[in-house]
């Protein structure tokens, strides 16, 4: 066994496992390891033989004397299922820029869920594979199927991905509040709490109304689109408070 044949379920399972190392026993800990990648239980590895035993424990060796082969591919396969990765992080839907954003509170746990904002679903036909379309509603089918996808292609596809989704917010500093949240600050001077629960949505009713479409097609204009409206909108609304501002200051004078 090695890396390439490590899922992006067994990976986060892991993870699980090596953050809670120091309240776990030594044996126990490579246990529940084995049980994770041979998809069993821990007691049904401790029914095993154990000469059996100590042979899984060598084959996952490779855990500690080796390192994951890292890259992002243009394809990944699942099962008898493909899926295109698409990199593109201007042109991709404003949906996908926004799942992603919200997914990255949590990389590890949330890594089949990115992937899932990333990803293209192909279909087979007589002429070979053809790019399918993407449907929001199955974003949690896509990102299950992802669980059990290579980690290596997955976890390097994922890490370009959100590469160039950071490289787009750069280009749009000062538009973003102090967290890194993508709200845009000062919009209309609402609330905290309310941004806290509601953030993305009202950004999103704000584009709406700016573009004079239905809510659920603004999370369908490109990425570099919906940020290019929320900044002329946090422009056009600061703009406004100083005016007002002014106006206010010199009924006083």
């Amino acid at each position: 066994m090695n890396w390439k044949d490590v899922t992006v379920w067994q990976w986060q399972q892991i993870q699980v496992l090596s953050d809670k190392k120091d309240s776990i026993k030594d044996y126990d800990l490579i246990l529940e390891t084995v049980a994770i990648l041979q998809h069993k239980t821990k007691q049904e590895i401790l029914a095993l033989d154990k000469n059996k035993i100590n042979q899984i424990v060598k084959d996952i060796e490779f855990l500690n004397n080796s390192n994951p082969e890292i890259k992002a591919v243009s394809f990944i396969r699942v099962g008898k299922k493909k899926y295109k990765c698409n990199y593109d992080a201007k042109f991709s839907p404003a949906g996908r820029y926004i799942e992603t954003k919200y997914f990255l509170n949590d990389i590890k746990a949330n890594l089949h869920k990115i992937g899932a904002s990333m990803i293209l679903p192909m279909r087979p036909t007589w002429r070979g594979w053809k790019e399918d379309k993407y449907e929001s509603k199955y974003h949690i089918d896509y990102a299950e199927d992802l669980l059990s996808a290579p980690f290596e292609q997955v976890f390097g596809s994922v890490m370009n991905w959100i590469t160039n989704i950071k490289n787009l917010d750069s280009g749009f500093k000062g538009l973003f509040n102090s967290e890194g949240k993508g709200e845009v600050e000062d919009t209309r001077q609402v609330k905290n709490s309310f941004m806290n629960q509601f953030g993305w949505i009202y950004q999103a009713s704000l584009i709406s109304e700016h573009e004079k479409i239905k809510l659920e097609d603004v999370f369908e204009l490109p990425a570099i689109q919906f940020l290019n409206d929320l900044s002329y909108i946090s422009a056009k609304i600061n703009y406004d408070n100083e005016q007002r501002k002014k106006i206010s200051g010199n009924k006083y004078n």
